[in-house]
């Protein structure tokens, strides 16, 4: 596991960890729920699981285009507990630091307001409209991140605001 947070909001308890184990069955899950089709075999896919369960709730597929340029797709179940600050921080530290990317890029579909909206609070830039991109002919919003800009790695409190 890279990294473990327990979420403690609502009726059920649930504790969640990053992993990259399984990679050929991380991306078999996370293809149809992000809209791309097969993953390229050089992207590396986290997962986010259920400890208790081996639930696998989300997965953040990562492939870096060019040399410090690496796009960004992510998947979930429909449950939203799994994006706790732990988990993003994880991920994007894991982006960053890890892959040594200077920007990440991602298009999300136009209509998946919720995803756009956590996006630009997470520090992610409008770069425009690219129409027909998804499946079915959907337009997507193409957003980049600079390390400087993720709220998720803001200083020693990685963001946080007291």
């Amino acid at each position: 596991m890279l990294a473990v947070t327990r979420h403690t909001t609502g009726p059920v308890d649930m504790t969640l960890g990053i992993t990259l184990a399984d990679q050929k069955a991380i991306k078999a899950w996370a293809a149809p729920r992000c809209d791309m089709g097969s993953i390229p075999e050089s992207a590396w896919a986290l997962a986010v699981v259920e400890i208790e369960t081996g639930t696998l709730r989300a997965a953040c597929i990562l492939y870096e285009v060019y040399k410090g340029e690496v796009d960004v797709h992510f998947a979930s179940d429909g449950d939203r507990r799994w994006a706790t600050r732990d988990i993003l921080t994880a991920m994007f530290f894991y982006a960053f630091h890890h892959m040594d990317a200077r920007i990440l890029k991602a298009v999300i579909a136009a209509r998946n307001v919720p995803a756009l909206v956590m996006a630009l609070k997470s520090g992610w830039q409008v770069q425009g409209r690219v129409q027909g991109v998804l499946s079915g002919g959907a337009d997507g919003i193409l957003l980049t991140l600079a390390e400087p800009d993720c709220v998720y790695l803001k200083g020693d409190d990685h963001g946080r605001q007291e």
